[in-house]
């Protein structure tokens, strides 16, 4: 079980500020993989290409393209809704990287 961790670590390639960038800008570029109101959304074929478009542009599997979409997704929608400290603190400075997410991933929709 252990080396199969270890295998996907070796695996996992760093994702650079630029990568992510231009990902975040393909991504806004193709509502059918992030506009739920878009009539393609709800086409798997247009999906699944758009999502090799960018895979190929970055010279990645798709799955990890998906991969790393979602976790954007994940940390935008937990920037823009945390959960209560217990502290009472409100004001939480946020880091560089948590603006980016706020400002790149605005186009998500997240309500």
């Amino acid at each position: 079980m252990n080396s199969k961790k270890n295998a996907n670590k070796e695996n996992e390639r760093k994702w650079s500020n630029t990568m992510e960038t231009t990902l975040v800008e393909m991504w806004q570029q193709r509502p059918c993989i992030f506009d739920v109101s878009s009539k393609d959304f709800h086409d798997r074929v247009k999906r699944d290409k758009a999502w090799r478009e960018i895979a190929d542009t970055l010279d990645l599997p798709v799955v990890e393209i998906t991969t790393r979409a979602a976790s954007l997704q994940t940390q935008f929608g937990k920037l823009l809704h945390p959960k209560p400290s217990g502290s009472g603190q409100k004001d939480v400075t946020l880091t560089p990287r948590q603006k980016w997410i706020c400002q790149s991933m605005f186009f998500c929709g997240h309500t």
